[in-house]
């Protein structure tokens, strides 16, 4: 941040561009990043009201991105446990590696495999790669 405010208030006459190619020559991997913080000293440096907007509309769509993130690990964890009852029932107990393999799988692989347990004739084919 510090680097950033220092090349606003120093070269006024640099643009995004500008700044964007600086950083792509200097810190390629953390262009994003400093962008950013160009982009907030800038408006700090312009308008304190502007900066405390950004801020907000920051922090809310933070909440947004933490409460879809939310959302997607609690079905995810309400369908894996949901396929280990399912594969209990129907198999008995679950060995580790069906376990984990639940443990680890995305949501779309997760509601395959509950869907499968109806035809399987065993755990593995549940899991197995074929359709």
């Amino acid at each position: 941040m510090v680097i950033m405010r220092y090349v606003v208030e120093t070269y006024i006459r640099y643009d995004e561009k500008d700044v964007r190619e600086i950083i792509r020559r200097v810190r390629p991997e953390e262009e994003e990043k400093m962008m950013s913080q160009f982009a907030q000293s800038v408006i700090e440096n312009t308008n304190p009201k502007w900066a405390q907007m950004v801020r907000q509309e920051g922090r809310q769509e933070g909440r947004q991105e933490g409460e879809q993130i939310g959302e997607q690990r609690g079905e995810q964890k309400g369908e894996a446990k949901a396929l280990t009852r399912l594969l209990q029932r129907r198999f008995g107990t679950v060995p580790d590696w069906a376990s984990e393999k639940i443990a680890k799988a995305d949501l779309s692989s997760l509601e395959e495999w509950s869907l499968r347990i109806f035809d399987a004739q065993s755990l593995g084919d549940v899991f197995s790669e074929k359709k």
